[in-house]
């Protein structure tokens, strides 16, 4: 009898351990997708930015922070662009110099200017101060338009990873490593340019509801305040304050400084040190609300993902899976 006993409650064990071997995995794989669902949906980075809205002439205004609000719209790539890549201004085209410790920094910046995974970007990053020929381009407010036209029509997204591979690898020991450490300044520019590809895309494609010219076309060409270009320079690290002549209050300069508010969040970014005191300074003209400065800068990864969910089931899955073994068991 008691021998009988143990084998009956050996093959109920036994059964036990089957389910637990088909159900715990499951269950594991469930919680595991739906946790890695809810981080990516829930995940703020400068992934969604104010840049990444329908048209302006389909959407609402959009509230921000405080009271103020204002219109933008995604820009889309002009059909009757004219300029090509081989008309498009090449960055570094009179800084190169034999001024290099090494022989192998100048020969990956050949390299990397002249792959196309680099000059498909059409990187506005790397031209607004590193490019004698865009800088000619600037004299025109329709070669600029059309020089926008193809950035702004590159995949950022892909770019922006292209670009942050060039950084990595510009400043590796067996590229220009030691030139960075130096403090070489062709160097530690174009490292900056290349960091800086995603918030500069996103500030120069935006478009002027009122005008439906680019925001950075209007502040080029606008005269009477040449404060409204370097507005441009803040994610280089350059500032903005009251002891210099402030820009014109208008909505691309609102939206301008809400993507780099965003990225001023983001750690290593050289806006983390520029943004709050140039818009502290814009609001003493603006208004309080103008540009946001309740943020904590330099806290954000370089490029935010979310976490990889822990390996473990959660208690209402433990217990239900317990139970559904338990009551199968004690049902033979």
């Amino acid at each position: 009898m008691h021998q009988h006993s143990r084998i009956n409650l050996a093959h109920q064990w036994a059964i036990v351990l089957v389910l637990w071997a088909l159900i715990i995995p499951a269950a594991l794989a469930e919680e595991s997708q739906t946790t890695t669902k809810s981080a990516d949906a829930s995940r703020l980075g400068p992934d969604q930015t104010i840049v990444d809205i329908v048209s302006v002439r389909d959407a609402p205004p959009i509230h921000h922070h405080g009271h103020h609000e204002h219109e933008h719209r995604i820009v889309e790539p002009r059909s009757s662009s004219s300029t090509s890549s081989s008309t498009f201004p090449t960055a570094f085209d009179t800084s190169l110099s034999n001024n290099f410790t090494t022989t192998t920094c100048p020969t990956f910046f050949k390299d990397f200017l002249s792959d196309d995974s680099f000059t498909n970007c059409y990187a506005i990053s790397t031209l607004l101060r590193d490019s004698t020929g865009f800088f000619h381009t600037l004299t025109s407010a329709a070669a600029t338009s059309r020089v926008l036209d193809l950035a702004c029509a590159a995949n950022v997204t892909s770019c922006a990873s292209t670009l942050s591979d060039l950084a990595s690898n510009l400043i590796d020991d067996s590229n220009c490593g030691k030139d960075y450490a130096d403090g070489n300044p062709l160097v530690t520019n174009a490292y900056v340019d290349l960091i800086t590809y995603e918030p500069i895309y996103r500030a120069t494609c935006l478009q002027n509801p009122d005008t439906s010219d680019y925001c950075f076309v209007d502040a080029v060409t606008n005269t009477s305040n040449a404060a409204d270009y370097d507005v441009y320079s803040l994610p280089y690290g350059s500032t903005i304050n009251n002891a210099t002549t402030l820009p014109t209050c208008s909505s691309c300069l609102q939206a301008t400084l809400d993507i780099f508010s965003e990225w001023a969040q983001v750690e290593k970014q050289p806006l983390a040190d520029s943004y709050l005191t140039s818009a502290e300074a814009v609001n003493t003209k603006c208004g309080s609300d103008f540009a946001n400065v309740n943020i904590t800068v330099g806290v954000e990864d370089d490029f935010p993902s979310a976490a990889s969910p822990p390996l473990a089931l959660s208690l209402p899955l433990w217990i239900s899976s317990l139970t559904i073994g338990v009551s199968l068991v004690l049902s033979f």
